[in-house]
C-alpha cells in the first residue's frame, strides 16, 4: 500500500529525498522546483518553489543540504537554500 502520495500538475521527471529523508525536491514538466516537508502521518507539504520557464529535467540536493542543483535545458543552476525559511538565491 501507499505510504504518502505527492502530487504535482505535470510529469515529475526528478526527485530526491534528503539525508535524513524529512525533506524532498522534485522536479516537473511545469518548470517548477519544489522542496516538500514531511508534516507527520506521513503527509508531505509544500515548502518552498524555485520557478523556471522550461522543463525541470534534474534536481538534487548538494553540499549536505545547503544547496540544490537544478537542471533545466542547456542550465545547470546551484541555488543556496537558507535552512530556516527555506528560501534560495543563486
Amino acid at each position: 500500500p501507499a505510504v504518502a502520495i505527492i502530487e504535482q500538475n505535470q510529469t515529475v521527471h526528478s526527485i530526491q529525498f534528503s539525508t535524513e529523508g524529512s525533506y524532498l525536491v522534485t522536479g516537473s514538466d511545469d518548470g517548477v522546483v519544489r522542496i516538500w516537508g514531511q508534516s507527520g502521518n506521513s503527509r508531505w507539504t509544500e515548502r518552498a518553489t524555485i520557478a523556471h520557464n522550461r522543463p525541470v529535467h534534474l534536481v538534487k540536493f548538494v553540499m549536505e543540504m545547503t544547496h540544490v542543483l537544478v537542471c533545466c535545458d542547456n542550465r545547470a543552476i546551484l541555488y543556496k537554500l537558507n535552512p530556516k525559511s527555506l528560501s534560495f538565491s543563486v
